[in-house]
């Protein structure tokens, strides 16, 4: 006994070749950095130190210049999200700063007086640390963060400072952090846009 009747199979296969051109569709397409599809080029960082007010240069703010962030002493070209980084882009708040506590915190506004003086709790240091993991898999390393002496920051080393090394499927941000949340709404609103 067939499940397909002859009077069946055209739309049977119709619907067949579809989700097949549409599985291809998806997997096999490249969706180039934001900054290639507004029409500029990645821009090259080369590795240096940063102070606080240098990293402020590069927050995505003037086209055509890299964005960078810093976590935990580290900082990160982020301009192949340039959507996301840059101004107008769902962590544009991130981007030209030390973002270690935003990040542990899962804030998207930078923290004031009393809040910025109390120490992370073990929770969001063990968030800090993946998101970490996540930007050094993610994005490329150009340099440390250097403190007003101009010395470098607590924290920062060329390394990973000698935290595990994530692999598979471990590389992502961590689950249920209120950014992912914001990413979420931010991508949805720009395809209804489009």
């Amino acid at each position: 006994e067939l499940l397909i009747s002859a009077d069946t199979l055209p739309a049977a296969l119709l619907l067949l070749g579809l989700l097949a051109i549409s599985f291809v569709a998806v997997t096999f397409s490249s969706v180039p950095p934001a900054c290639e599809i507004e029409n500029e080029r990645c821009p090259p960082l080369p590795k240096r130190d940063f102070t606080l007010a240098e990293l402020g240069e590069f927050d995505g703010s003037v086209p055509n210049t890299p964005i960078v962030l810093a976590l935990n002493g580290r900082v990160f070209n982020v301009s192949s999200a340039r959507g996301m980084y840059g101004s107008g882009g769902c962590y544009q708040t991130l981007a030209g700063r030390d973002a270690s506590r935003m990040l542990a915190k899962g804030i998207l506004e930078p923290e004031t007086g009393d809040e910025a003086a109390v120490p992370l709790s073990p929770s969001e240091l063990q968030t800090r640390d993946l998101w970490l993991e996540h930007y050094e898999y993610k994005y490329e390393f150009v340099g440390l963060v250097l403190d007003e002496t101009g010395t470098r920051s607590r924290g920062a080393s060329e390394g990973s400072g000698g935290t595990r090394r994530l692999s598979g499927s471990e590389l992502h941000p961590p689950a249920r952090h209120p950014l992912l949340g914001c990413l979420s709404n931010c991508l949805q609103r720009r395809s209804s846009k489009g």
